[in-house]
């Protein structure tokens, strides 16, 4: 168990034995009075755990006393699990057949054989807390805790305001963006004072750099007054006020060569220097203290340092705050904290996040501690050692520090190799400077967060960590708890991970389209904290452990997979000898494996590790599972993704205790068990990727608390069966969220579309990804309108009506975020996609018959991107809603990619009236044209006959193949128009001269990347080296009357890469590309083999 921790899973126990549901299970089995004294007792012991955890580290005996209180106190929650695991399966069986009640008192669950057995069980646990409890180590604490009341870390590193500039390396330029920010008249203007804190994880510098801005020789000039206040462990009012005048009379001595007894005279214009040390001597009350230090501050700019902040609340913060607004505008406050949410709540100007040292940096830092003199020793293998020990370091000055320090005067390349090896792995647990820095964010977590990080070492260093499994790991140790009902556990998980991130304890996160976090790492030194706080019950193995010697109390296991690793290795007598464990995960680094996992090994864990709570077997290769996953009543999560089984053991389905299943990407999974609606704790059921799946297995509506189920198959009328899930066993599973795909709709004509809408997702508020997909589906690109052979009217039209009713009955909740459809064959899109109105991402693909959609345009202002691929019977996206040419609202303001995919009969948005061509006259530009201003990357592919776009005047990526370059050249006239002051349609034009007024707004200014690909010979290529002042890659094709290129390419001085290809006719290149400086790559190839240019570069003067 993490150091700490332990008093949060007491406290659990003796939440667990308080409920109404486990007094009613004492009733029930007749241990009752046993269970109110098994809480009493628990209660006692945790009233002293505080006490004992912080007196250890002086005490071995106390130490020795918390062992042995943590083996009992798993010992307990292991046995109160078994009570409510037999509860559950007692539920699960009351529905069946009398015929089992009678096979099952013969068996091992009969209720008297398990009331005799857990009696047994729960009078060895209470003797053995007794012994605990009657120990003198227990009796010393519990006088203890009635005499001394809980304290708060002692202060025992106080900090100071000095440092020399030669000591500080590798932060100038962090220096300077925070003297800046300080001196910044915003900042003046803005607030008074400005606040800014540094935040960055432990052992960074931040107070280091904190001094190295204090002293500034212009910071200094710049304040009347500096202040400087260490608050680690403390954030009261009083003492903080104390010690802001304390500052203030260290500053005039400083200035007035007096020491502080001497002090007669006045800081600065404020109040007497004497009056105030009195002020502090004489310990006045809070209200003289203010009064005092208000004097002090008032109409004097001040730079006041709060150094190491803790303090997480708000009300304290507001008060002190209050009393600091006295000084003269430019006044500021520094602060320095490892909780970006301590230093999100303090803010006026957004945080400085301090990050490690560069490479070069680091090495500066090392080369001055660890070398005499700061240089770099003749031998050269040392300094390659120093090094790779440098990089190990990952930036962190403290770090660097330590270890420099340690390897000073060391001239031995042996003991420097030995070093890197051996010892380096094992500092960051032993050294007295390191460490505890380390420790402190750690001892100020609250106990459920310790255990959260401490599990986190399970993972090798570096690894990439998906947040949703470890918030699932977490759930499966018993971690996570939920303050209230109304808040679901992973909710709460998820909170315990962002107040971690929040305290620095991982980095580098990635989000997803909705802004979750996905995934994160965790910096080195903090993955060696981990390790060490984790202590030896947690371990993580990375090579065979045939002759290791393992502490016989492991509980959290993962083996570092690396290749050539065989299972068969692993002996059998490892597992035996693991009785305790609660976790056992195989995380697989490298690929390939030289062998499967075997079913015999998999058997052995089974088998042995009895009180497993989680069981990750991911990425093995595993093609048969044993058929004893019952044996492990205790699981709550297990990962069997990536592996090669056809089916699943229907034992698993015994699992009532088990909260996730992962079976995503299992390829050769050809059904579920038909039993899996008695895993009724089962939250998350994750099948992406099995591509096999033939049905769902019915019953599946009954696991009422699924939360992730992303993925649900229709069973076509050929295969359906009593045992196979329709529409609606989706009804009552209204806690879904984030994505489901349904899939294998069919187009049969005998098939449930009209009892689609018993799949009841209008009620399933949570969902934020929906994907509906047809059998028979055309994929994304691949799609040829004369590759299909068509229906008949009457066919064609009954699957067509068929297909909107199925449609019709999936209305989503309007807070979808996605939605995709592929594969539908309607006329008509259901009318409830307008309803949509929170919409990011809208995909519709290989819709065939698609001819109307309903007005999207006012109803989907939240929508990013939009996908209309091979949908070869639309004409207009648009057929209701009409635009004047006045100012007016954009058209999906948010719109950021849009994407048009062979979409052969496509015309335009919508219908419009009057000549189509490159002569624009008034009416036209009255004409029904949208206008996206957000739209940074278009799409538009094989659309032969679109004769109009919409304006994107913000576009930066712009791509057109085998569909017109004419709407391209109305676009840019018209956007021409748009940004111009006033509006003078340009004369008609159709010789070569250019068709625009050379002297009007840039039509494009922000495009950086154009490709103009199509093959009609009646096209001439557009002007494009008029449309954008920003343009850094073209790409023309399939020009067959091209000859060259129009004058004023040279302009384009941006560009970097010029592509030209399937132009036979292009035999000159214009004198003026000789100025286009920044090219660096140009590509022309005038037919399939006729190479023109080919190369990074070309020489000037080419014509």
């Amino acid at each position: 168990m993490a150091e700490g921790a332990i008093i949060s899973v007491v406290a659990s126990i003796i939440r667990l034995l308080g409920t109404p549901t486990f007094k009613e299970l004492g009733n029930f089995w007749g241990h009752k009075k046993k269970f109110e004294k098994l809480e009493k007792t628990m209660s006692l012991l945790e009233a002293v755990i505080h006490d004992a955890e912080a007196k250890q580290v002086d005490s071995h005996q106390i130490k020795h006393w918390l062992q042995r209180l943590e083996d009992a106190v798993y010992d307990v929650d292991n046995l109160l699990d078994e009570f409510q695991t037999e509860a559950l399966r007692r539920q699960v069986m009351s529905g069946n057949e009398t015929t089992t009640k009678v096979r099952t008192f013969f068996s091992n669950s009969n209720p008297i054989a398990f009331q005799v057995k857990m009696g047994l069980k729960l009078r060895k646990v209470r003797k053995t807390l007794k012994v605990i409890k009657d120990d003198s180590i227990f009796g010393t604490l519990i006088q203890q805790v009635h005499l001394e009341p809980h304290t708060e870390h002692a202060n025992n590193r106080e900090t100071h305001s000095f440092v020399r500039d030669e000591e500080v390396i590798g932060r100038d330029d962090d220096k300077k963006k925070i003297i800046d920010l300080l001196l910044c008249s915003d900042s003046r203007d803005k607030d008074n004072p400005s606040f800014l804190p540094i935040v960055g994880i432990g052992g960074l510098g931040k107070t280091t750099l904190a001094q190295f801005v204090y002293n500034d020789k212009n910071v200094e000039k710049y304040f009347h007054l500096r202040m400087w206040v260490c608050l680690f462990g403390s954030f009261e009012l009083k003492i903080i006020l104390e010690k802001m005048i304390k500052s203030t009379k260290k500053r005039a001595s400083v200035e007035q060569g007096l020491d502080l007894d001497q002090l007669h005279g006045s800081v600065e214009q404020g109040p007497d220097v004497d009056q105030l040390l009195v002020s502090v001597r004489q310990g006045l009350d809070l209200d003289q203290l203010q009064n005092s230090l208000r004097q002090a501050i008032n109409g004097k700019r001040y730079l006041l340092v709060l150094d190491d902040v803790w303090n997480e609340d708000r009300e304290k913060w507001l008060k002190l705050r209050t009393l600091l607004m006295d000084g003269s505008r430019g006044s500021a406050v520094l602060i320095t904290t490892r909780n970006m949410d301590i230093a999100q709540m303090m803010q006026t100007i957004k945080p400085h996040e301090l990050q490690g040292l560069d490479p070069n940096k680091s090495w500066s830092l090392f080369r001055k501690v660890a070398f005499e003199r700061g240089q770099e020793p003749h031998n050269s293998n040392i300094v390659r050692i120093g090094k790779e020990i440098v990089e190990m370091c990952k930036g962190v000055p403290i770090a660097i520090r330590t270890i420099g320090s340690i390897l000073y005067g060391n001239n031995l390349e042996r003991d420097w190799e030995s070093f890197k090896n051996d010892k380096l792995a094992k500092l960051s647990q032993h050294e007295n400077d390191l460490l505890p820095t380390l420790r402190l964010s750690y001892d100020c977590l609250a106990s459920h967060l310790k255990h959260c990080f401490a599990y986190c070492r399970l993972f090798p260093k570096n690894h990439v960590i998906d947040v949703q499994k470890l918030i699932k790991l977490w759930m499966a140790q018993g971690f996570v708890k939920s303050p209230n009902q109304n808040k679901c556990l992973e909710d709460t998980g998820y909170g315990y991970f962002v107040d971690l991130l929040g305290r620095s304890f991982f980095q580098e996160v990635e989000k997803d389209d909705w802004g979750t976090i996905k995934y994160c790492k965790m910096h080195e030194l903090l993955h060696d904290l981990a390790i060490s706080v984790a202590g030896e019950h947690s371990i993580i193995i990375d090579k065979y452990p045939e002759n290791e010697n393992f502490h016989e109390k492991i509980r959290h296991i993962s083996f570092n997979i690396i290749s050539k690793w065989k299972s068969s290795k692993i002996p059998v007598s490892f597992f035996e000898e693991k009785k305790l464990v609660r976790t056992f995960l195989l995380i697989r680094q490298e690929l390939p494996m030289a062998e499967n996992f075997s079913e015999k090994s998999c058997e052995a864990i089974l088998s042995n590790l009895k009180r497993m709570r989680a069981l990750g077997l991911e990425d093995m290769y595993m093609g048969v599972l044993p058929n004893s996953f019952d044996q492990v009543k205790h699981l709550r999560y297990i990962d069997l993704s990536s592996n090669r089984m056809k089916k699943l053991p229907n034992s698993i389905t015994g699992l009532h205790n088990l909260q996730t299943l992962i079976l995503t990407n299992c390829s050769y999974l050809l059904s579920l068990p038909g039993d899996l609606k008695y895993m009724i704790n089962l939250r998350h059921l994750l099948i992406d990727g099995c591509k096999k799946l033939t049905h769902m297995p019915s019953g599946l509506g009954e696991l009422t608390s699924l939360i992730t189920l992303d993925r649900f198959v229709i069973a076509d009328n050929n295969s359906k069966s009593k045992d196979a899930a329709g529409f609606a066993e989706l009804r009552r599973l209204n806690n879904l969220s984030g994505q489901l795909t349904i899939e294998k709709l069919s187009h049969n004509l005998q098939g449930d579309a009209a009892k689609s809408e018993a799949a009841n997702l209008k009620e399933k508020q949570h969902l934020q990804s929906l994907h509906l997909l047809w059998n028979d589906d055309v994929q994304d690109g691949d799609y040829d309108a004369s590759d299909n052979a068509q229906h008949d009217d009457a066919e064609g039209g009954d699957i067509a009506q068929h297909d909107e009713i199925l449609l019709g009955g999936l209305q989503p909740h309007p807070n979808l975020k996605a939605f995709r459809v592929m594969g539908y064959m309607g006329v008509n899109f259901a009318s409830w996609l307008s309803s949509l109105n929170n919409l990011v991402y809208l995909h519709l693909s290989s819709c065939e018959n698609l001819q109307y959609l309903p007005s999207l345009n006012q109803s989907m202002s939240h929508l990013k991107e939009l996908k209309l691929f091979a949908l070869a019977a639309l004409e207009y996206v648009n057929l209701e809603r009409e635009y004047s040419w006045a100012p007016r609202e954009p058209v999906f303001p948010r719109l950021e990619i849009l994407q048009i995919w062979r979409c052969p009969n496509l015309k335009g948005w919508w219908k419009r009236s009057g000549p189509i061509g490159l002569t624009p006259t008034a009416s036209i530009i009255h004409q029904n044209q949208p206008f996206f201003p957000c739209v940074s990357s278009l799409q538009i592919f094989d659309c032969p006959n679109l004769t109009s776009m919409p304006l994107f005047p913000n576009v930066q990526y712009l791509y057109l193949y085998k569909t017109s370059s004419i709407p391209l050249q109305q676009t840019a006239i018209l956007m021409k128009a748009v940004v111009s002051s006033s509006f003078t349609p340009p004369l008609a034009s159709t010789s070569s001269d250019s068709i625009f007024n050379s002297s009007a707004p840039t039509p494009l200014s922000r495009l950086q990347e154009l490709h103009l690909l199509h093959t009609d010979a009646n096209e001439i290529l557009p002007e494009i080296v008029n449309l954008s002042s920003s343009l850094q890659n073209l790409s023309v094709g399939y020009y067959p009357h091209l000859t060259s290129l129009q004058k004023g390419i040279g302009n384009l001085s941006t560009l970097g890469s010029l592509e030209i290809f399937r132009c036979p006719n292009l035999v000159t290149l214009p004198q003026e590309m000789a100025n286009l400086s920044s090219l660096t790559s140009l590509h022309i190839v005038r037919g399939d083999k006729q190479s023109l240019i080919s190369g990074r570069s070309f020489y000037r003067g080419m014509s």
